[in-house]
């Protein structure tokens, strides 16, 4: 979680995660709909053609949205249309960190990437 200062990649990169974390909280904006068009765009704004090799960008966004499912499985869920306040969750099935469950889900998250991945190259 890029807006959690504590977490693996916000420890790695504190000048964007504590900003981020100020402004908008953990899983405020960032874990949205509108953060992830964002990101697409700046993605496409910001790389000349080919700078990236062909596939990560697809990695970095499947990456991103797969990041949100996981955070919607969970009780606290997400602003999925921030700025409206209100949290979506997949009700009936919430996912706790560092189960079984989440496991699994991260395991096949990251076979579907690599497919995917694969695939387009």
């Amino acid at each position: 979680d890029l807006d959690h200062p504590k977490s693996v990649l916000g420890q790695r990169l504190p000048w964007i995660s504590k900003p981020l974390s100020r402004l908008f909280g953990h899983r405020g904006f960032t874990h949205s709909l509108l953060a992830v068009a964002a990101a697409v765009w700046g993605l496409n704004q910001s790389l000349p053609p080919d700078t990236l090799p062909m596939g990560v960008k697809d990695a970095l966004i499947v990456g991103y949205l797969s990041h949100l499912l996981g955070d919607w499985l969970t009780p606290a869920g997400i602003p999925l249309f921030w700025p409206i306040k209100r949290r979506y969750r997949l009700p009936g099935w919430p996912l706790r960190s560092g189960g079984a469950i989440e496991t699994g889900f991260c395991t096949l998250t990251l076979l579907v990437a690599g497919w995917w991945c694969g695939w387009r190259l």
